[in-house]
């Protein structure tokens, strides 16, 4: 399956060819091991367990990031939440953009992948990009 993202459309062309997509297709399924549209059957699905820090506890129980979300201890000060889901680039960004407010605990790689010094020692300063930094850090990377 390819997917298209609707907003990054510059220009359309009505031709005659046609898709027909698979009557047992089911949308919700494909995406289930998602965090959102990003889909790479490269990448396996994971168990992640992420500690939230005081106020994003609440946060984090009111708005899980994945159907998946369970919560595995609340010791006040902070928060053990576990999901089921292929760690993929719009998870990771998803991770790091919430800070100092959660800490990914497991898998190792995903520490990794989510650790600002390992980040910071990836970046080309001249082109100011990420220099293959994700494969660096998947299982059989």
């Amino acid at each position: 399956y390819r997917i298209y993202g609707l907003d990054r459309i510059e220009d359309l062309e009505m031709t005659t060819d046609t898709f027909k997509l698979p009557k047992n297709f089911s949308a919700s399924d494909y995406f289930s091991n998602y965090y959102g549209i990003i889909s790479d059957h490269n990448i396996k699905p994971e168990q992640i367990v992420i500690r939230a820090y005081r106020d994003h506890i609440s946060y984090m129980k009111s708005l899980p990031l994945h159907h998946s979300q369970k919560l595995l201890e609340d010791s006040g000060e902070y928060a053990d939440f576990e999901l089921f889901l292929a760690p993929t680039f719009d998870f990771i960004m998803r991770l790091l953009s919430a800070g100092a407010m959660i800490e990914v605990i497991s898998p190792a790689f995903c520490v990794r992948m989510c650790d600002f010094s390992e980040i910071l020692g990836r970046f080309d300063t001249k082109s100011g990009f990420l220099c293959a930094f994700a494969s660096k850090f998947l299982p059989d990377g």
